[in-house]
């Protein structure tokens, strides 16, 4: 099984937006994971959102071993750079996320449910800062 690395930074242009496959760990989930989505400036995708916090808060690392446990790489990223297309996730003030992205909604809500914690907020977006 691979896993993927999800470029989410604030800085998105410089991977370009796709799911790199990487080497299998021993954190690998077992069961087959939905492909994460590539994203482009401007393109929508289905976002679970795993953390919504203060720059340097203890949940966004925590999110991150979580989406690594669950076979994606993740990075903290500016909540601006996502557009909600419909309902909006819950934040209040400046605040970073950690997101996995995917095609479908079916796909983000099999990861969102996958190892039985809660996620923040699912949902489509409009990914931006990516140029």
């Amino acid at each position: 099984m691979n896993k993927f690395v999800l470029c989410s930074v604030v800085w998105l242009g410089a991977c370009g937006g796709k799911a790199v496959p990487t080497t299998t760990s021993s954190t690998a989930p077992t069961t087959a994971m939905p492909k994460a989505a590539e994203l482009t400036q401007g393109g929508a995708a289905w976002a679970v959102y795993l953390a919504i916090a203060a720059p340097g808060a203890p949940e966004l690392a925590a999110a991150v071993a979580r989406a690594k446990a669950l076979g994606y790489e993740a990075f903290d990223k500016d909540l601006n750079c996502d557009v909600p297309v419909v309902e909006k996730p819950p934040v209040a003030g400046e605040q970073m996320l950690i997101a996995l992205y995917f095609s479908t909604e079916a796909a983000a809500r099999a990861v969102a449910t996958h190892d039985g914690k809660p996620v923040v907020w699912v949902g489509e977006v409009k990914t931006m800062c990516m140029d």
